[in-house]
């Protein structure tokens, strides 16, 4: 029986299969423009505020496997079980400003996005969303239309031009915490022990203003910030022995802080609570 035509497939199949082997520097040239005039990226702003706005979350392939895991702690690492769903919920209902896309200006995320980890592995071989300092540092993140987003998977050149954007963005970004500043540059060193090819020439690259730009307002930063507090103090409280608070308990992880290791409870409530400590 012959397949059908899937109409969400068409665009990037041709681009993929077809365009490609066909023409490839108009091919790239297309990319990189769909890339540069299409994806979506946190403000930088908001990233000073909240560089990694989901410390404690990694995506483990087997959230929804038999039972659904996500949002539980892991028994062994104590850190907290995702499948990407927190990735993208982030995203949803904020508003987006663009010079560029006119039908983007001033409205709201919704379906038909991709959030796409732009350094998908690191210089050990693993995978850069299992590391919770990677998988929701806002750097590592852009969103693009769904159909267009999967491109990124089968042809690096697009990966190295995102990530050009992503440093030209968010880099030169300083924390006035040094703390905060370290953690940070931790991060970043983990994405960059992994050489990439600069496709845009530097004079080439985009002004702040050329970015669509996605607002994170501040009741939404401190929400996070609120709930991981009680967090790491569950985390510590557990891991030196004593009773998680009742009010840490309030969401699934809360609930499930008891049932970790307690040595790998206390590392991460220690390091999320310095994290926490340093935001702005």
């Amino acid at each position: 029986m012959s397949a059908e035509i899937k109409q969400d497939h068409i665009f990037r199949k041709y681009l993929q299969d077809d365009l490609r082997n066909v023409d490839f520097p108009f091919f790239l040239q297309a990319s990189v423009r769909f890339v540069l005039d299409l994806g979506i990226w946190i403000h930088p702003d908001a990233y000073q505020k909240l560089p990694i706005y989901e410390p404690l979350a990694y995506r483990d392939q087997k959230a929804q496997k038999t039972i659904d895991l996500r949002g539980q702690a892991n028994p062994t690492s104590a850190l907290m079980i995702d499948d990407n769903s927190m990735v993208k919920n982030y995203a949803t209902g904020k508003v987006v400003s663009s010079h560029k896309i006119s039908y983007y200006q001033g409205k709201t995320m919704g379906n038909g996005f991709w959030a796409c980890h732009i350094w998908d592995r690191l210089a050990d071989g693993s995978l850069s969303n299992v590391d919770n300092s990677l998988f929701t540092f806002v750097p590592n993140l852009v969103w693009l239309p769904t159909e267009f987003s999967r491109l990124t998977d089968h042809v690096p050149l697009i990966k190295d031009v995102m990530k050009q954007l992503s440093l030209n963005l968010y880099k030169d970004v300083k924390f006035s915490n040094p703390d905060l500043q370290i953690i940070v540059d931790n991060s970043w060193k983990k994405l960059l022990e992994i050489n990439h090819n600069e496709i845009i020439p530097k004079n080439a690259l985009p002004h702040i203003d050329e970015y669509n730009l996605m607002q994170i307002n501040d009741a939404t930063i401190a929400k996070k910030i609120r709930k991981n507090k009680k967090y790491a103090e569950g985390l510590i409280e557990h891991g030196m022995g004593n009773l998680v608070p009742v009010d840490c308990k309030l969401h699934k992880y809360g609930r499930t802080i008891d049932l970790t290791n307690s040595t790998s409870a206390l590392e991460v409530g220690t390091w999320l609570e310095g994290y926490l400590n340093g935001l702005p």
